[in-house]
């Protein structure tokens, strides 16, 4: 993908959520929304998306879960 995004941060009740807009070159436009639900959870929408189709309201593909160790 070639040119720069646009990116601005929102603040949900549970934790932090970024907000990606680019311009493709076929005429689409992308927004990505990237999620962390505070202390240990992150929502990722797919990786793999191409932007050929439109979309409307995708969900996440990816679920992580960080398990913090104490020693």
């Amino acid at each position: 993908m070639q040119g720069r995004p646009k990116i601005g941060w929102e603040k949900p009740p549970l934790g932090v959520r970024y907000k990606l807009t680019k311009d493709l070159p076929n005429g689409n436009r992308m927004v990505r929304h990237d999620e962390c639900i505070v202390p240990n959870m992150f929502i990722i929408p797919s990786i793999r998306e191409p932007g050929t189709a439109p979309k409307r309201k995708e969900r996440g593909t990816e679920l992580p879960w960080a398990v913090p160790v104490e020693k």
